[in-house]
């Protein structure tokens, strides 16, 4: 006899759950190469299979458990629409070992690839070279199951969680690299293992590391970073401040030489520091201390850029949000790296679909979506950019 949850779960994938269907359905081509990855003869689940339906655990928050994902795959619609086979829970707990998450990371470069082709949303960047990234890295702590003893960090039995390191590309609005650790873990030493050529990275305090600060130039790459008044430097020539400059808050302009006796990385590199004072709500004057590479850019946009910087923790809100990530599906860790891809895959997919950049409209109207709340016509109204006609 089905019970009240499963009767509304299967309601849910023949109504609501049809849109991540349909996108899933599109793209599912491009997990055929996922097909001979970790088979095993005593299975029929295969990795495209299992990557399919985590990403309809994604687009769905009608499915919240293993135990729902099992089920949806023993409904004849989602089988057609998925092209998956029913498979038992067992299969889907124990396939993880098989799976190998590189496999899926290529499927992640593939989609991502594809993503940046398309012409970014440049605003206040126009001065910015176009084959250059606006990246905006940080980290992000997820609770962990009690169970996972590896991700304890702290000196208490309840301190486990890990951390996604994440990669966002600010003018396109779409995340572009990830990878995970404990709680403590690193946040220097996970970008100093990923760094790329051709990238702006923007970055907060917590990255204050001038030796990683020389690695990102050595990569080929440029830094917007924010830090402490505590780094020494002495300014070798003061830049003069526009007015333009002046009225966003400008007050030092200047080419300088970092002074630090841990660290002799910059000391023979000019660099330029920038001084931006802001207001907060209660009126109190806050200076924002900026280091970059950058001589090329006006003060103003240097600090514009900075600010672009929320757009990850924007994009941390939305997806901790999300159905996908109030529950995991597993207490290891090659399961977390198969999950949390998924839902970078997800996002991409949403956004090639709509080609519009994640902002807090878009955010509520997926958010709406996943709710079931919004009208396929309406969905396909605001994302080919008619937002209007979503009354």
């Amino acid at each position: 006899m089905m019970t009240k949850k499963r009767e509304n779960l299967k309601a849910a994938l023949n109504e609501t759950g049809i849109v991540g269907m349909k996108y899933l359905k599109r793209f599912r081509k491009v997990l055929e190469p996922l097909n001979s990855v970790g088979w095993h003869h005593n299975r029929k689940l295969f990795f495209d299979d299992y990557v399919a339906l985590l990403l309809l655990y994604h687009l769905n928050p009608a499915v919240t458990s293993l135990r729902d994902l099992q089920f949806a795959s023993t409904l004849k619609r989602v089988q057609k629409r998925l092209g998956i086979s029913q498979t038992s829970l067992g299969s889907l707990s124990e396939s993880i070992s098989n799976f190998d998450s590189k496999a899926l990371y290529e499927i992640f470069l593939e989609l991502l690839h594809e993503a940046q082709a398309t012409k970014p949303t440049r605003n206040h960047f126009e001065k910015l070279p176009h084959d250059i990234s606006v990246i905006a890295v940080d980290g992000t702590l997820l609770r962990a199951l009690p169970r996972m003893a590896w991700a304890m960090w702290g000196a208490q039995d309840n301190e486990k969680a890990l951390k996604a390191h994440v990669h966002f590309d600010v003018l396109r609005g779409i995340p572009t690299d990830i990878s995970v650790s404990k709680g403590n873990g690193s946040e220097r030493e996970a970008l100093e293992n990923s760094l790329k050529p051709d990238c702006l990275y923007v970055l907060d305090r917590g990255y204050l590391k001038l030796d990683l600060y020389k690695q990102i130039l050595d990569a080929g790459s440029s830094l917007v970073a924010r830090f402490a008044k505590q780094l020494k430097y002495s300014v070798l020539e003061n830049f003069e401040i526009s007015e333009e400059a002046k009225s966003q808050g400008v007050v030092l302009d200047c080419k300088a030489k970092t002074l630090s006796t841990k660290s002799k990385a910059l000391n023979n590199t000019p660099v330029r520091v920038v001084h931006i004072e802001t207001k907060d709500r209660n009126g109190e004057v806050h200076v924002i201390r900026i280091l970059t590479d950058r001589f090329d850019l006006d003060p103003e946009v240097i600090g514009i850029i900075y600010q672009q910087r929320w757009q990850i923790e924007l994009f941390f809100r939305h997806l901790k949000s999300q159905p996908g990530f109030k529950h995991l599906l597993s207490d290891r860790l090659e399961g977390l790296e198969l999950q949390l891809l998924s839902a970078l895959i997800a996002e991409l997919l949403v956004f090639l679909l709509s080609n519009k950049k994640v902002n807090k409209r878009t955010l509520l109207m997926m958010n709406l979506a996943h709710q079931g709340l919004v009208e396929e016509e309406e969905i396909l109204a605001f994302f080919n950019g008619s937002p209007k006609k979503c009354n």
